[in-house]
């Protein structure tokens, strides 16, 4: 993952691209910023397919497993 990369998954999800500030380096401000941050590592947010509302996946598994 690089800066621009992880900029590009905040906005695809509805989030502002500097959430985590715009230098090299993370900007972690709150206990919120660090659920976001695993959350998007992790790639538990998606968008519903016929509506398009950003989700998070409260439970994972792979499709068909």
């Amino acid at each position: 993952m690089t800066r621009e990369g992880l900029a590009d998954a905040l906005e695809r999800h509805g989030l502002p691209r500097d959430r985590f500030g715009n230098e090299e380096e993370l900007d972690v401000q709150s206990v919120e910023d660090v659920v976001v941050f695993l959350d998007m590592l992790e790639q538990l947010y998606f968008e519903a397919d016929f509506t398009g509302e950003h989700r998070r996946a409260d439970r994972y598994s792979t499709r068909g497993g």
